[in-house]
């Protein structure tokens, strides 16, 4: 993995803007006989998603499209994936809501949706956390430090947790997409613990959706914080690159 983001960063250009990454459309419908018939759907286009290994398959497309409609519609249905975030996903699977559950999407939205963007507070302290703990233990270690943000934090305490979160996915997108320019191809091995894509589904369910609506919405709202906190993750890619330089020598 440290030699995959080494070889990307030398493709890496400091983003200028930050985009949230979306997942594929989920406006379609889906059709199905019981929440237990989708919940069977869900894994079975889940699956396909995971083991294909082509590029802009129409097929592929269409069954991770399914997957992500049917994740939205279990929701809408009072189904979780999982207990809470402290879970694995290996131990996480879809049932009805339990208490705790619920009390995880129930977030102190107050503070969070009165203001219409993120305040300099946060944006200084998600920029000092990252030149700290992504300069100390690199990007899986930062992936880690994100997974305990979200696990100690609630309500407008999470804004710092999610702008790293939000720009982390953005800043990680364009580090691979430079690699698969340089390269004609994406890296095998391109995911880091907490950013799989049920990962991140999951927190946009259980965090964003509750107080944004949307991703789009959150990305609006941390933008001034985003291309600020892009950077300093460029500045630690850098770090990477050039430590990995001295140990060659």
């Amino acid at each position: 993995m440290k030699k995959l983001l080494l070889i990307a960063a030398f493709t890496l250009s400091v983003p200028t803007a930050a985009q949230a990454q979306q997942k594929s459309n989920t406006t379609i419908a889906v059709d199905y006989e019981s929440p237990q018939q989708l919940i069977k759907n869900y894994y079975a286009a889940q699956e396909f998603c995971q083991s294909s290994t082509k590029e802009n398959d129409p097929e592929t497309t269409i069954m991770c499209n399914y997957r992500d409609a049917a994740d939205i519609k279990l929701n809408q249905l009072g189904y979780c994936f999982g207990d809470n975030d402290e879970q694995s996903m290996a131990e996480r699977e879809w049932k009805k809501c339990s208490q705790r559950s619920k009390k995880t999407t129930t977030l102190n939205t107050a503070t969070t949706t009165e203001a219409t963007t993120v305040s300099e507070a946060v944006i200084n302290e998600a920029v000092q956390d990252i030149d700290n703990t992504c300069y100390e233990h690199g990007f899986d270690g930062f992936a880690q430090n994100v997974l305990n943000c979200f696990s100690t934090r609630s309500g407008p305490l999470l804004q710092k947790c999610m702008l790293e979160d939000l720009a982390f996915i953005s800043f990680y997108n364009d580090l691979l997409q430079a690699y698969k320019t340089k390269n004609g191809h994406m890296p095998k091995d391109a995911e880091i613990p907490f950013y799989s894509g049920s990962d991140i589904l999951y927190r946009e369910r259980v965090y964003y959706l509750p107080i944004f609506k949307s991703i789009e919405n959150a990305a609006i709202f941390f933008k001034p914080g985003l291309e600020k906190a892009e950077e300093a993750l460029a500045k630690c890619s850098l770090k990477i690159m050039d430590d990995a330089k001295k140990l060659q020598h």
